[in-house]
């Protein structure tokens, strides 16, 4: 009766510490598959950030751009107007002068547009910037969800060796009784 009792309890010492070993593998598997996700999500927010950057930095060029262009047409047509004969003025030139501002009054328009759009994409910029890093947290949660598990799993294989432990002393104390 000791020794199959003896030999039960080699069983369940021999299950227990597979049971173990498999546990630290699926952990140690778990933590592999964390740490990409992890690597993953800062790849992602990288090379969304430099990507936003370029982005940002045509977005100002272009704005720059703009603005000085219509700051020097503006001063062109103001400095033509000051400069015009004040005796001069015919039904031609009265004509020309209203080209000239209804051309002014459409280039500010245009520019006023452009600086409206350009404000519009840097919005979507950040609305598409908010979303992946909203993707990158919740990558990360779910690596976070991952090495939690892990530890319960490593948790529960050393409850498992601590049993084989017990298991095995206690064999030790039977074998010391029978002998």
């Amino acid at each position: 009766m000791g020794i199959s009792a003896e030999r039960r309890r080699r069983y369940d010492r021999a299950g227990r510490d597979e049971s173990a070993a498999r546990r630290d593998s699926e952990a140690a598997e778990r933590d592999g598959r964390a740490l990409a996700r992890d690597a993953a999500a800062t790849d992602r927010d990288t090379a969304a950030d430099r990507r936003d950057e370029r982005r940002l930095d045509r977005i100002d060029h272009l704005r720059e751009m703009l603005t000085a262009a219509l700051a020097h047409r503006t001063a062109d047509v103001d400095s033509a107007e000051l400069a015009a004969p004040a005796g001069a003025a015919g039904e031609a030139d009265e004509e020309q002068a209203e080209i000239d501002r209804q051309t002014r009054r459409s280039e500010r328009e245009l520019a006023d547009a452009v600086v409206r759009d350009v404000g519009a994409l840097r919005a979507e910029l950040d609305r598409l910037h908010e979303v992946q890093r909203r993707d990158a947290g919740r990558d990360r949660a779910a690596a976070a969800a991952d090495r939690a598990h892990s530890q319960a799993d490593r948790a529960a294989a050393g409850r498992d060796r601590i049993a084989a432990d017990a298991d095995r002393q206690q064999s030790a104390v039977d074998e010391a009784r029978y002998l």
